[in-house]
């Protein structure tokens, strides 16, 4: 269909040719007759011909009106076409036909240009749609088909190669092989090869599990299924069914040798490929005892405790052991003792303890301390019996008695003294009161007196009254500034003392609660102004600065006396000058509307406005009238054929003249049957109904995938139909599917996300409902992320992020719960994911799973979006946001009066949050100050520098006579030195570790205790910090040498008995049994072995292996390092598992298990290997063509290829 704007076009072009009438004057002139109407096509050109030269074409344009409309062919700029001899002819009928013409009679012109067929009468004229002409000049050309390297079997893709300058004629239509074989697009076709299935042998150990694979070529894998499985013992097996082989085997108990005593472990020896079928339900003995599971049994056995003799010294506390035998150690407990007397002790009848009554003495040492220091007196008693005892009390050597719960003080005399201070007369003084240090924890200052007996307490507020002067200093200012006078008032009363007033020299007082402005003679002066006659004028009245802040402009005065008051009310001022206003000629099609323009002088614009017009007639028009004046115009409307498919929406328009548009409405519509169509109100609507189908076209998709299916409606009707449901056969495809969560494993800090695995043929109606935490806690989405619990989230994409992970989160499970969008159908995930948690071992860069690429969503505009960044590294990484401004303030200015302070606000956002800074600063008249302080006096200095953040102030010590201090002290005594140093933050004062100086005395002190004796050693050294003392590791006497002697080949636990501070740390060496130092093993060419490391220490050593490879080609050693895997828990083997043999065929292969365990799960490697049919492969091809090689290489992980030529 022609575009709108296409037709009406056209219509103006043939506005000579067509007569126009409007609906309203067709239906007046022509009264209802059927036999007359306007041209109707009956058969309407197409939208595009294309024709060969050699065959010519004809375009056929027919059309019914009465009376019989003329058929007239024109361009798409709206001329006439006419008859070009030999290359283009209009028939009789209306046809424009295209006669066969030669190649070089071409013409661009002529064919290929737009063509439109106008049919008219008397009553209108329609337009057909544009008939796009193209002729093509026949050429020869030829198809050509590329040739295709493919590999046997797999799918190939043919081209056709068709020449550019006829490819948009020409089509493929069929293709043709060189065996005749014909095959049609929109057809499929399989080719039928033949194949041929093969079954791999596969080794097993008797009793293990075998899996047997069906080889299907790859060319047609695609579409052949194994649908069972069949014996040369005619036994048949089918997908989906469980078989069980029933198997004769053995049990066997293997011997244990234990220690007489000991318990004993046997194990039943089942078969492993009946392993998992088979338990042990009961033990039996050759004397026909039975034994169950679940069941407890202890064998009596005879048994001798024996008690160990122990030696102490007379008066310590003696510990005896009674030895009892280890295999009944379990079962066999101490219900009391008894001496050779006879007597019992700790029965379980008697809860009460036995003690040995022993005669002892306490004893009060002597302590020698300075007169007024306190004392502490220390009762010394026998170690035997400390644990025993306790003091009650004390008695003196006049008989009084202090009791541990009474609080004591000893009355001693003392005396206060006051220190003479020296101070600036005027200066503020801190007296302090000496007080003796021995009753200074008991003794504080109520009050003072001073030498009038007056007494001062700590309630009451006390000045000393002192003569001061206040003094002003001189100012020298310029002339009409303004000028700041200071009143100096001594620093000893600046506390005290404020300036209530000031008096001038003539008396008059002036205080803060008024104002005053000084009295100086000033001229004003009014600039001349040189401006164009007509403009307007500005006049400055200059004001010396000196008074411009305290005088106004009250009136101006012109030469003639005249007052010009600003901002009256009553009266405004303008300058009455001569003007001529104008009204231009404007020249206008007739019918059209025109604006006049009154020309003002530009210097009286502002003062005058139009109030009213007058035409030549005499007659007024005021603005702003109540009743508006509109000029009566005859004038037309038209309505415009429109062309529409069928059932397409047709939009009609009233075309309306221009010079009357602003007036007109279109108020309804009526149709040839004289049904008016008034415009719908608000809640009313006009929709034609018509009959339409929606359709479904059938989807072919390989069963597994998912389909998408399109509802085809009809274009018509497509605006106001919506899909609101669909229905099959039988309501929903039920298919079966499971999701599952796959572990992931995290640096221990770091975030963790946990995906829902969905597959991918229900990805579109599956979404994820909730996450369930070790089967019980329910984790839902949150629209706000904010209101998360801050450990777990789950993202919009169904991910659960769970911030921070430790250890804790290392032993819980984590399911989804997804639902179905259409069924409402939920499920849990068939699998459980775990966080496998990683200590990290130093630093860890941040690093992306290997398996994230890229991301991509999908967000509303000017809509926030969080995003989660999933790198891991430890410490935990940072995240930031580089500081940006909004679009909006990358420029603002501010403006402030002069010398006042401004606060601005920096809009940058970026996280962590962005730090301001303002670099320090000094005002003008802080660059430099001088105080001076006299000797051995304090002097608080402020910085004036301001920053943000605020300044780190660090000040510089003087070498006053802080600087070097040297403390006299009598010998013995201790001494507290302060640090005079003063700083911000406060300093950390250290000192270093010393003795006492008494000589040498302290320095080396000898204890003597008895051998085979523990003694604790007190360190006398003092340090702040606390000093941390250490003791060198050191045998006993006794412990020195020691000979354990145990069977061959068995293994013995040695205790280190050296004693140290800080625990010491024990080291054993490696070594290897004498009869596990050479081994030598034979090992099949090509194949796997496992080499145990039999040296043992402690640490656990880190080995590495000899190799000492023999065949008939090469001899070699080698050292294969081995690192110590890092992890929580290191590898290591059970004792039964660390020597295993078993027999196998030769050139039979066979699988090892690593009994190995550790946490992280321990990596398996196996190397590349060849066999040895495989070593050797000679391939033949035709010279340039290319093959494909394979690497029959395996190993384990899979093996990457490289291929050198």
């Amino acid at each position: 269909m022609m575009p709108t704007n296409e037709r009406i076009k056209w219509l103006t072009l043939c506005a000579a040719v067509v007569v126009l009438a409007s609906v309203s004057s067709t239906l007046a002139a022509n009264p209802a007759d059927s036999d007359q109407k306007g041209p109707v096509f009956l058969k309407e050109p197409t939208n595009r011909i294309d024709f060969s030269n050699s065959t010519g074409a004809e375009i056929e344009c027919k059309s019914s009106g009465n009376p019989m409309p003329e058929i007239i062919w024109i361009r798409s700029d709206g001329t006439a076409v006419g008859d070009v001899p030999g290359l283009r002819q209009i028939s009789s009928d209306g046809k424009l036909v295209f006669p066969p013409f030669r190649a070089e009679d071409y013409r661009q012109e002529v064919h290929a240009q737009v063509y439109a067929c106008l049919a008219r009468n008397q009553f209108g004229s329609i337009i057909s749609r544009d008939v796009h002409v193209r002729a093509v000049v026949a050429q020869y050309y030829e198809a050509d088909v590329n040739k295709e390297h493919v590999i046997r079997g797999n799918s190939a893709v043919i081209k056709c190669l068709i020449p550019s300058f006829v490819a948009d004629f020409v089509e493929v239509v069929s293709w043709h092989t060189d065996q005749e074989e014909n095959y049609f697009p929109g057809t499929e076709y399989v080719v039928s090869q033949h194949y041929e299935e093969d079954i791999h042998k596969a080794f097993v150990i008797r009793g293990n599990s075998a899996i047997l694979k069906c080889d299907i070529p790859s060319f047609v894998a695609d579409f052949v299924n194994v649908i069972s499985w069949h014996t040369d013992q005619e036994e048949n097996f089918y997908p989906d069914t469980e078989y069980v082989v029933t198997q004769y085997y053995d049990t066997d108990v293997n011997k244990a040798y234990v220690i007489r005593g000991n318990a004993a472990v046997l194990k039943c020896e089942i078969p492993s490929f009946v392993a998992d079928f088979v338990s042990v339900v009961s033990w039996h003995t050759d004397q026909n005892e039975d034994f169950l599971p679940g069941s407890e049994y202890v064998v009596q056995q005879f048994y001798e405790s024996e008690v160990n003799n122990e030696y102490v010294i007379r008066g310590n506390a003696a510990v005896l052991k009674c030895s009892i035998p280890s295999f009944v150690a379990d079962f066999v407990q101490v219900v009391s003792w008894q001496d050779e007397e006879g007597q019992l002790y700790g029965t379980l009848d008697e809860q009460q303890g036995t003690v040995v009554n022993q005669y002892y003495e306490a004893e009060v040492v002597s302590e020698y301390v300075i007169k007024g220091n306190t004392a502490v007196l220390k009762c010394t008693i026998p170690s035997f019996v400390a644990d025993f005892l306790r003091v009650e009390a004390w008695v003196a050597s006049d008989g009084t008695e202090y009791v541990p719960q009474d609080d004591f003080v000893v009355n001693q005399f003392y005396g206060a003294d006051i220190l003479m201070e020296y101070v600036i007369k005027g200066n503020a003084a801190v007296l302090k009161c000496s007080i003796p240090s021995f009753v200074a924890d008991f003794v504080r200052v109520e009050s003072w007196i001073d030498e009038e007996g007056t007494e001062l307490r700590h309630s009451d507020n006390y000045v000393v009254n002192q003569f001061y002067e206040a003094e002003i200093m001189t100012e020298y200012v310029i002339k009409g500034n303004a000028a700041v006078l200071k009143c100096s008032i001594p620093s000893f009363v600046a506390d005290f003392v404020r300036v209530e007033s000031w008096i001038d020299e003539e008396g008059n007082v002036l205080t803060f609660s008024d104002n005053y402005v000084v009295s100086q003679f000033y001229i004003t002066e009014a600039e001349n102004e040189y401006v164009i006659k007509g403009n307007a004028a500005v006049v400055k009245c200059k004001i010396p600065s000196f008074v411009a802040d305290f005088v106004q402009i009250e009136a101006w005065v012109d030469e003639e006396g005249v007052e010009l008051w600003r901002d009256n009310a009553s009266s405004s001022y303008v300058v009455i000058q001569s003007y001529e206003s104008e009204a231009d000629n404007e020249y206008v099609i007739r019918g059209n509307s025109v604006v006049m323009k009154c020309e003002i002088p530009s210097y009286v614009a502002d003062f005058v406005f139009v109030d009213l017009w007058l035409d030549s007639e005499g007659r007024n028009y005021y603005p702003d009238n109540a009743e508006e004046t509109v000029v009566h115009q005859f004038y037309q409307t038209r309505v415009i054929d429109e062309f529409v498919l069928r059932g397409n929406s047709a939009t009609l328009k009233c075309l309306v003249p221009s010079f009357v548009a602003d007036f007109i409405d279109v108020e309804a519509w009526i149709d040839e049957e004289n049904v008016e169509i008034t415009r719908p109100l608000a809640d009313e609507s006009m929709v034609v109904k018509q009959f339409f189908e929606s359709q479904v076209y059938d989807e072919y998709v390989i069963k597994g995938n998912a389909a998408i299916f399109k509802c085809q409606t009809p274009s018509f009707v497509a605006d106001h139909i919506d899909i609101t449901d669909w229905i099959d056969t039988e309501g929903v495809v039920p298919q079966s599917y499971s999701v599952n969560v796959m572990d992931e494993s995290i640096l221990r800090g770091n975030s963790a996300i946990l995906k829902c695995h969905i597959p991918s043929f229900v990805a579109d109606f599956i979404v994820v409902d909730s996450w369930v935490e070790d089967e019980e806690r329910q984790i839902y989405p949150q629209a706000d992320v904010t209101a998360s619990d801050g450990k777990y989230l789950v993202l919009p994409s169904g991910e659960l992020h769970i911030r921070e992970v430790g250890p804790e989160d290392g032993y819980k499970s984590y399911q989804c719960r997804t639902k179905h969008r259409l069924t409402g159908e939920t499920r849990l995930s068939a699998t459980k994911g775990r966080l496998v948690i990683t200590e990290p071992v130093g630093r860890v860069s941040p690093k992306f799973p290997t398996t994230l690429t890229s991301s991509s969503f999908t967000s509303a505009a000017n809509d926030s979006l969080t995003l989660l960044c999933p790198a891991q590294a430890y410490p935990a990484p940072l995240f930031s946001v580089g500081p940006r401004l909004i679009s909006g303030n990358d420029i603002k200015v501010v403006q402030y009066a002069a010398n006042h302070p401004i606060t601005l606000l920096c809009p940058a956002q970026s996280y962590p949050m962005p730090m301001f800074s303002v670099g320090p600063r000094l005002t003008s008249g802080d660059e430099s100050r001088i105080l001076k302080v006299h000797m051995e006096h304090s002097a608080t200095l402020l910085c004036p520098a301001q920053a943000y953040p605020v300044p780190f102030f660090s000040p510089k010590v003087t070498a006053g006579d802080d600087a070097i201090k040297i403390p006299k002290v009598l010998m013995g005594h201790s001494a507290t030195l302060m640090c005079p140093a003063q700083a911000y933050p406060v300093p950390f004062f250290s000192v270093s570790p010393q003795l006492n100086g008494n000589g040498n005395q302290e320095h080396i002190t000898l204890t003597r205790v008895p051998l085979n004796q523990s003694v604790a050693l007190m360190c006398p050294a003092q340090a702040y910090p606390v000093p941390f003392f250490s003791v060198g590791p050191r045998l006993t006497s006794g412990d020195d040498s020691r000979t354990t002697k145990i069977p061959l080949s068995r293994s013995v636990t040695l205790l280190c008995p050296a004693q140290a501070y800080p625990v010491p740390f024990y080291s054993v060496r490696p070594k290897v049994n004498t009869q596990n130092k050479h081994q030598f093993i034979d090992v099949e060419l090509n194949n796997n072995y496992a080499l145990l490391c039999l040296a043992q220490s402690y640490p656990t050593p880190a080995f590495s292996f000899l190799v000492h490879v023999v065949n008939k080609r090469r001899e070699k050693h080698s050292n294969l390092p081995f690192v110590e895997p890092v992890g929580s828990v290191k590898p290591k083997i059970n004792v039964q598992d660390k020597l295993q043999t078993r027999e196998i065929g030769q050139n039979v292969g066979f699988a090892l298990l690593c009994p190995a365990q550790s946490y992280p799960m321990p990596a398996f490697s196996v190397p590349p290997k060849v066999g040895i049919a495989d070593e050797l492969s000679n391939t033949r091809t035709v010279l340039g063509a290319s093959f494909s090689l394979k690497c029959p290489a395996q190993s384990y992980p899979i093996p990457a290829y490289r291929t050198d030529w």
